[in-house]
């Protein structure tokens, strides 16, 4: 909620990029000359192969078992009247749970049942309430289209389906003369999110941010402050949303942007840190006189806008021209 997210807020350490932007805009985050290039939404976000835990175990909970086990008391009879398991074989069992598709298993499943309303109700009741009358077969490869009839437990114990999930099954089949409907999933409209969400995109490309040039191709991915981070941003854009009284997010679903929708990390490529621009940095950043640190923030800005200037003609081919790499 946003009384909880405030009072997170006012609990956070001191952090010296995001306070001093509590009253002014997101340009003073931009300081430094070195990340001067804008950040670019792509598709795809970071390449990376991001493991989906949570799919995974809903895999591993839909998966079949590859044994079973008769859990009716009619595996040493034969009636056939109420259920015929005793005469089913490993080979009839292994193809059908070969045959059983995720996908279209509750189709699969009506045609191995028969479902109607009892004949017969009890007169002496008023109030009946609906009852279901099912009979279940399993088939078998004999070649003979044959159907035998089980009862409810062994049909369960093969299908590994529940019998609350059979009933579910049945009683929509009764009413809407079809399997159920797949309602999972699908994207769900909901504005205050997609506001949130557009709120969270434009924070981060409120940033300026630095290319490698270390190739000659383009890479799409770019590199933020080193002094930044995801939280770091997530808490300035958190304390920004609250002073305007508009709704927050977690910072996973932060993260989760940052990664999907750009190609950013934090930092600078090392194979463009030149001598000259660390020399540079060292003498400004142990200056004390004004006017000489001024002079020389303005000498490493000029040379970051030529050597910008050169990786950006470097680039550029001309029809006819002969490209030679000195090694």
């Amino acid at each position: 909620t946003q009384v909880n997210a405030a009072q997170e807020s006012n609990n956070l350490s001191y952090l010296p990029m995001i306070d001093s932007l509590s009253d002014s805009s997101d340009s003073s985050m931009n300081i430094d000359p070195e990340y001067n290039d804008p950040i670019l939404e792509i598709e795809g976000g970071r390449k990376r192969k991001l493991i989906n835990k949570k799919k995974q175990k809903k895999i591993e909970k839909n998966t079949l078992p590859s044994t079973w086990e008769i859990k009716c008391s009619h595996a040493n009879k034969s009636n056939p009247t109420i259920c015929r398991v005793s005469e089913l074989t490993e080979k009839d069992i292994i193809a059908f749970k070969t045959n059983l598709c995720k996908i279209d298993q509750d189709k699969f499943l009506l045609t191995m049942m028969s479902v109607s309303f009892p004949k017969r109700l009890d007169r002496k009741k008023t109030n009946n309430s609906t009852r279901i009358v099912t009979k279940y077969y399993i088939p078998t490869t004999d070649g003979e289209n044959n159907m035998l009839k089980v009862c409810a437990d062994v049909f369960c114990s093969i299908t590994a389906v529940s019998r609350r999930r059979l009933y579910i099954l049945n009683k929509t089949f009764l009413s809407n003369h079809s399997s159920p409907v797949e309602k999972r999933g699908g994207h769900r409209i909901n504005p205050v999110h997609d506001e949130i969400s557009e709120s969270i995109k434009k924070h981060i490309l409120a940033f300026k941010s630095k290319k490698s040039h270390h190739t000659r191709r383009d890479s799409g991915k770019s590199y933020l402050h080193p002094e930044l981070s995801i939280k770091y941003l997530w808490t300035h854009w958190q304390r920004k949303r609250l002073q305007n009284c508009k709704p927050t997010a977690s910072l996973s679903k932060y993260q989760h942007i940052f990664t999907t929708k750009f190609n950013l990390s934090f930092g600078h490529p090392r194979q463009d840190t030149f001598t000259f621009c660390s020399e540079q940095k060292i003498k400004i950043s142990a200056e004390t006189d004004d006017q000489v640190k001024h002079e020389l923030e303005l000498n490493l800005l000029i040379h970051k806008k030529k050597a910008n200037r050169f990786f950006e003609l470097l680039k550029e081919t001309e029809p006819g021209s002969i490209i030679v790499h000195l090694t």
